[in-house]
Formats: structure tokens, sequence, C-alpha cells
């Protein structure tokens, strides 16, 4: 990609992930974006975030550990 390098052809972009944290209290920050959890197209997941980013209902972002872990649904250990 270069500047002007598609002249007659206009694009048309905006900002589709939705952020918004609380610097006084950081586990009430939250966030959505269009699309999935999964990139591939005939995942069952691949537009379940788009009825909520379309609706604005956000996902939590938990930021302590005490929150992340009353969050977690599941745990996965990495070991070598």
């Amino acid at each position: 990609y270069a500047p002007r390098q598609y002249a007659v052809q206009p694009f048309y972009v905006a900002p589709s992930y939705r952020q918004i944290c609380d610097p006084s209290y950081w586990d009430r920050s939250q966030s959505i974006h269009p699309g999935g959890q999964s990139g591939q197209p005939a995942s069952p997941h691949y537009a379940d975030f788009v009825q909520p980013y379309l609706k604005m209902q956000y996902h939590p972002m938990p930021w302590t550990r005490t929150a992340v872990e009353d969050a977690a649904a599941t745990r996965l250990t990495l070991e070598p």
C-alpha cells in the first residue's frame, strides 16, 4: 500500500474496537469488538459478538488478580 495508490477507488474506514477504561477502578473497564472469537468462517463463534456489538453490550475487562480469578471460567496451565 502506498498513499494515492488507489486514487480512483475510495476507501471508507472507521474504528471498530471499543474500549472503556476506568482508571479510578480498573476492574470496571469493558470492551467489545465486532466479529467473534474465531476467525474461521465455518466456526459457530465466527460472528458471536456482532449482535452485542450492535447493541453496545460490552464485555467486562477484569484487571486485578482477584477480579480475573473471579471471572475465570477455566484455568489453562502450560508446562514445558
